[in-house]
């Protein structure tokens, strides 16, 4: 069954009090064009952003092909398949001076959790400066339905892999309840006319937030995640409990008492969640590849050092020969 891979940048710029951009980047369809990283520090700029486009797209906002894909730039948490490449993608703006994502649920379930293929983040700066680079179609609240459909069955049908944009921007409440139903019917027409063509259509939204917003939601989320890995250890824990015909009270004494390195995280001022612990298994990989590497440049320095430092002679077979062609 056909399902729609969708990538669309939908960039929401404050115009007063936004201090950071959040991109989130979705994948329907029949899969396969991104992957999610385990990046912990997906924050990035402007040109990281275009260039994961230019990773992903072959025609650009400006109609300008490239013969070979970019390199995208490292640190983002979701990348192109080498591979495999969509029909085209749609990048679409939202603009405003009183963005509010909580009274947008479409919108806001894009920032969920699981509600994209990977998040990024950027300054508002970078935001401001990216929208700049997109030259894109400026459009009414009320057309934008129309014109994300016109824009994606573009993409659609035609060859190149392109990448097309659309601006829109929220004046009050009511436009942004329009923006956000018109969103919610788009994707879904976009859904339905994907599986019809068996097309793949790339997205990616951002969202430009106030500072404590987007460290609150941030915050939520890793809340969430760590809740889901604690019930994942009592789920295992109990099996164990149950499947050891009572077990070793020991052994289960231990289990209760393992470490908990979530303590030592925190939130740095951009919003980003660090934890300076590290497993006994990322020490034992890190020590590998430390002396692996090591080992390496200790070796081709020895062959190095061997060659330069190598007695020169003349070579009298070479030279004997020579003398009895001349000769002859």
């Amino acid at each position: 069954m056909l399902r729609l891979s969708f990538a669309s940048a939908v960039i929401a710029a404050l115009a007063i009090g936004a201090d950071a951009t959040s991109v989130a980047v979705i994948e329907f369809g029949k899969g396969g064009t991104l992957h999610r990283t385990t990046s912990t520090a997906p924050e990035t700029t402007a040109s990281g952003v275009l260039s994961f486009f230019r990773s992903l797209h072959e025609v650009d906002t400006g109609n300008n092909s490239r013969r070979s894909r970019s390199i995208q730039y490292p640190g983002m948490n979701v990348v192109p398949n080498m591979f495999s490449r969509p029909n085209g993608g749609v990048a679409i703006s939202i603009r405003g001076e009183s963005i509010d994502i909580a009274a947008m649920p479409t919108l806001a379930g894009l920032f969920e959790q699981d509600g994209a293929v990977g998040h990024i983040n950027m300054k508002n700066s970078e935001g401001d400066a990216l929208a700049k680079q997109l030259k894109a179609e400026s459009v009414d609240s009320h057309s934008l339905e129309a014109s994300i459909m016109k824009k994606a069955e573009a993409v659609a049908t035609e060859e190149g892999n392109r990448l097309e944009s659309i601006t829109v921007n929220v004046e009050n409440a009511e436009s942004a309840a329009d923006i956000d139903a018109g969103l919610r019917k788009s994707l879904k027409a976009i859904s339905e006319q994907a599986k019809e063509n068996g097309a793949t259509i790339v997205v990616h939204i951002l969202v430009d937030e106030a500072d404590g917003a987007f460290n609150g939601r941030l915050a939520q989320r890793r809340r969430l995640e760590d809740g889901e890995d604690a019930d994942d250890a009592a789920d295992e824990e109990e099996e164990e409990d149950n499947g050891d015909d009572g077990g070793n009270q020991n052994e289960n004494e231990e289990d209760e008492d393992k470490f908990d390195s979530s303590q030592f995280g925190y939130y740095k001022k951009n919003g980003q969640y660090y934890n300076p612990y590290r497993s006994m298994n990322d020490i034992q990989y890190t020590n590998v590849v430390l002396w692996t590497a090591i080992g390496l440049t200790v070796v081709l320095f020895t062959a190095n050092m061997m060659m330069l430092n190598m007695k020169l002679m003349p070579d009298t077979l070479l030279f004997g020969e020579s003398a009895k062609v001349g000769s002859d």
